[in-house]
């Protein structure tokens, strides 16, 4: 016996019928993240405030900045970029390459009618409901089967088969007597990483560096993605707003994808330890406690690290910084990021599980050092190469602020 509230019925019932025959009407009607929403709130909730919400260009500055910005370094049609980016970033995109003649077109500027509409009709995709909605729960939801990365660019889509109908994937096996969709258990939701590491593990196009390392960089151990970026398991409903009779407690995690900006996992990521030498020397130590780099992922992240020698009354007597990041150059040696780079010159990011020591020369009155880890989603280095307005991917943020006596 089920038990709705008024307002809920009237949507239900909508529902139920466009599903019934699992038609086109119904495969167009699930992958709206708000009709999830009526049943899984909290999840809805979380994701809609993580970055898998964001990773269409028009709710993420950065993706839109950097995808103009790669247009140009390597004089590729914009769309054409964004189709490529689209594997991972919008990986129901339909349209799935670009007619390279779009791109000679615009060259020898020749207009060509059946070229200008293709664009247009690239456009409109790019532009549909369905994928503004970015990595929605439909994404990840809906995949049925992951096959093996062969190349570097099998990314996102290229290595997913989609469920059909109104087959919902996850980590449970669903009730036969379903009310709005069928629901079937998936390994790769608890047993792996291969879910995650489709889109953070590869290459978008044909570029000399990858898109995303964090596969490669990980070691084999018990660590899984999502014991750190979706945290604890807790007991629950995934539909508590239904009174089903026959309906269960599972192990649930948090949708809200936790990283560097929305959480404190930088403080479980990384560990310091000090040590005085003499009077005049310590030893500063950093621990990654994590299974890959860090930072990791985008190559544009810098983490500094910033080391102030203080005296008795508080004052600063010296000053002295570390920064953990990838540096990427152009053919001209100027730096650029990772997607139009010709050479990576230097990596100085903590490697998975690495302690490194910092050697330190303390000046004479210090009684205390202050360590501060401050996070950048785009190194200062890098941020005069762009223009980019929304201060949540510039501005420091400070993870770890520790004083250790000497």
């Amino acid at each position: 016996m089920l038990f709705f509230k008024k307002s809920f019925i009237t949507l239900c019932l909508g529902i139920s019928f466009a599903f019934a025959n699992e038609g086109a009407a119904a495969i167009d009607s699930i992958w709206n993240p708000s009709l999830c929403k009526e049943c899984h709130k909290e999840q809805y909730m979380a994701w809609k405030t993580s970055l898998h919400a964001k990773s269409h260009e028009e709710s993420n500055e950065l993706y839109k900045v950097l995808i103009d910005y790669t247009s140009k370094a390597l004089y590729k049609p914009r769309n054409e970029i964004v189709t490529e980016c689209g594997a991972c970033h919008n990986p129901k995109l339909k349209i799935k390459q670009v007619d390279p003649n779009i791109a000679l077109s615009k060259i020898y500027g020749i207009e060509v009618k059946s070229l200008q509409n293709m664009e247009k009709t690239i456009q409109s995709e790019i532009d549909s409901d369905m994928v503004k909605t970015g990595m929605s729960c439909y994404i990840c939801h809906n995949v049925d089967k992951i096959n093996k990365q062969k190349h570097e660019q099998d990314v996102g889509y290229k290595r997913f088969e989609w469920a059909r109908g109104i087959l919902i994937t996850g980590p449970y096996e669903g009730d036969e007597n379903y009310i709005f969709h069928k629901t079937a258990k998936r390994d790769f939701f608890r047993e792996n990483d291969e879910l995650c590491l489709s889109c953070h593990q590869g290459m978008g196009s044909k570029m000399k560096f990858s898109a995303y390392n964090t596969g490669i960089e990980s070691t084999k151990n018990a660590q899984r993605c999502t014991d750190c970026h979706m945290g604890d398991t807790k007991m629950n409903y995934l539909s508590p707003n239904l009174k089903v009779d026959t309906l269960q407690k599972r192990e649930i995690k948090n949708h809200f994808f936790r990283g560097a900006r929305n959480s404190q996992i930088l403080n479980e990521a990384i560990d310091l330890s000090f040590e005085k030498i003499s009077n005049s020397k310590a030893k500063l130590t950093l621990h990654n406690l994590v299974s890959h780099n860090v930072p990791t992922g985008f190559g544009g992240r810098s983490i500094v690290i910033k080391i102030s020698a203080m005296s008795k009354t508080g004052e600063i007597l010296a000053n002295n910084d570390f920064t953990l990041r990838t540096i990427y150059n152009k053919a001209d040696g100027s730096e650029t990021f990772q997607y139009s780079a010709f050479t990576l010159s230097k990596d100085t990011r903590l490697k998975a599980f690495e302690n490194r020591s910092y050697d330190l020369q303390i000046p004479d009155g210090t009684k205390s050092v202050k360590v501060e880890v401050v996070y950048y989603v785009i190194a200062p280095e890098l941020q005069n190469l762009i223009d980019i307005k929304d201060e949540t991917f510039t501005k420091p943020y400070q993870a770890i602020s520790r004083i250790f006596k000497f």
